[in-house]
């Protein structure tokens, strides 16, 4: 899985002084966490789907 590095720099606003990241960085953060996650479910699936195959493949030698 290839990884992205990003120059994340912290933004201060200066009507507070809470440091804010940029737009980018959370959108890109956000999108990040969404795919692994739907790489994790992906993955199982792809698992079961894997095991109903192969059952079948024995079921068919045995016949």
């Amino acid at each position: 899985m290839a990884s992205l590095a990003f120059n994340i720099t912290p933004v201060q606003s200066p009507e507070q002084s809470v440091c804010q990241l940029p737009t980018e960085a959370i959108v890109v953060s956000t999108s990040v966490g969404v795919m692994n996650s739907l790489l994790v479910k992906l993955t199982s699936l792809l698992g079961e789907e894997y095991k109903l195959l192969k059952g079948e493949k024995d079921d068919i030698k045995y016949l």
